[in-house]
């Protein structure tokens, strides 16, 4: 009896929680800690209660998880129904914090193996818990890092092999589709020249979910993300402050508006809306500015590889193409027509008065006046011929699937038009212009660019020599 006294008194003050109930399920023994472990009031007297209404009592919210059930290695198999050992975790929630109990259930026999009951001990495992579920939360954190990572890689793959703006904007649309919830993205970017914001791509008609305010599009000024070059988040249009010039019809919803920018400058702008209230959290507004930021980069390189190219290829005064790249094509004009067995002509261009426009106006109408007669030959030519400065105010142009014929006809041509054509400056002061034009064609003048070139300059300074002497 002294034993059974030493047990009942450590059982009564340990921190679990224990409770002792017979074959009829009649409560035999309980401590404190099971009271308080089960949220229920202390000091209430449950011996001599049904253990089935007991747990009736509790207030479990549900059983969060069944662990493996531990069996005892032996059970005494003469004994019909006995209880196995049962070990399970339920979770209650005590001043709105979940708390996580451990119950272990074994079976309780006499030394003859009869079966008295059942024993019953909760452990508090809150932390525990807690702690597990920190480090899968970790775990879940990491897998999402590490598949957005992917994802960005694939993306960042797609857009490095673009050459044109538009193809990564569309590439930029289908990746947002594809990973933001969206009922509107629009991808807008800035024409510094003409001062206008022009939307360049976007999921589902402008207008649909949302009206924009021309305001912004004709002075990018008024816009204050690209004034402030920084995101505007509207998790609630009804309660939160919203752009003046959006106007949303829709009774719900929030929006994102992030730049893309470059060195501080914007360059253009990623607007997502979606319906759903808070849907743009952090996690969701720093995905869209990882996008932004990752297509400003490659957006702003072909930018500048583009004008590195231009002024590599192209004269940036009149912007014909220049010398150097009007030889590149010559050289392989000519294979191509060596390949082909096919034709092609040069024209060679030289202003006989320009001079005179030079003295008179000065070298700044100059300059115009080179800008328009380059605007007259494309005007003039096919959108397939290449025309180019060789410089000063000399000019080619490179005609393929042309023979003499041909060439004689189109300088027919431009020479008329060049006689009626009146050059009006903005001074309303007009200047009239006229050139000698040379011409050569392959293969029948020449088979190579020297031949090419000495033939159409023989015949330009011929018919230039019977300008001057009239």
């Amino acid at each position: 009896m002294e034993k059974l006294d030493i047990c009942k008194n450590i059982l009564s003050n340990i921190p679990d929680g224990f409770i002792f109930y017979d074959i009829n399920n009649t409560i035999i023994d309980y401590n404190e800690a099971f009271l308080m472990m089960c949220g229920l009031e202390k000091g209430i007297e449950l011996r001599g209660s049904e253990a089935s209404e007991l747990f009736k009592l509790i207030k479990v919210d549900k059983p969060v998880k069944t662990l493996i059930p531990l069996f005892p290695k032996k059970i005494n198999s003469d004994v019909e129904n006995t209880p196995k050992q049962l070990k399970t975790v339920l979770s209650r929630r005590v001043n709105h914090k979940v708390k996580y109990i451990r119950r272990i259930a074994t079976p309780v026999y006499d030394n003859d193996g009869k079966y008295l009951g059942r024993f019953c001990i909760l452990t508090d495992i809150t932390e525990v818990k807690e702690n597990e579920n920190k480090l899968k939360k970790q775990k879940r954190e990491s897998l999402n890092t590490q598949e957005r990572l992917r994802k960005f890689n694939d993306f960042i793959k797609k857009i490095q092999g673009e050459i044109n703006e538009e193809d990564i904007y569309h590439d930029t649309l289908t990746f947002l589709k594809q990973n933001v919830k969206a009922n509107q993205i629009l991808i807008k970017n800035i024409d510094f020249d003409s001062q206008r914001v022009n939307i360049v791509n976007s999921l589902k008609p402008v207008g649909s979910v949302f009206i924009e305010s021309k305001e912004v599009t004709n002075n990018p000024s008024l816009c204050c993300i690209i004034r402030e070059n920084k995101p505007f988040v509207v998790k609630d249009i009804n309660d939160d402050y919203t752009c003046r010039y959006h106007i949303y019809p829709q009774k719900s919803g929030g929006y994102v508006c992030v730049p893309i920018s470059f060195n501080s400058r914007v360059q253009g702008l990623i607007h997502i809306f979606n319906l759903k209230k808070n849907y743009f959290t952090d996690e969701v507004v720093n995905f869209v500015i990882d996008v932004a930021n990752t297509i400003s980069s490659y957006i702003m390189a072909l930018k500048v590889y583009k004008e590195a190219h231009f002024y590599a290829t192209v004269d940036p005064l009149t912007e014909a193409f220049n010398r150097r790249f009007a030889e590149s094509f010559l050289e392989k004009e000519i294979a191509r027509a060596k390949r082909n067995k096919a034709i092609f002509s040069i024209l060679m261009f030289d202003l006989d008065n320009f001079k005179e426009v030079n003295d008179k106006y000065g070298h700044k109408i100059g300059d115009i006046t080179l800008k328009m007669f380059v605007n007259f030959l494309k005007e003039s030519l096919r959108s397939c011929d290449v025309i180019s400065r060789f410089g000063g105010d000399e000019f080619m142009a490179i005609l393929p699937d042309t023979d003499t014929n041909g060439a004689k006809s189109i300088i027919k041509k431009i020479k008329d038009e060049l006689k009626n054509k009146k050059f009006i400056l903005e001074d309303d002061a007009i200047i009239n212009l006229s050139a000698s034009i040379g011409f050569a064609a392959y293969p029948e003048d020449g088979k190579t660019i020297d031949d090419l070139y000495l033939k159409s300059d023989k015949r330009l300074y011929k018919i230039k020599k019977l300008n001057h002497s009239h």
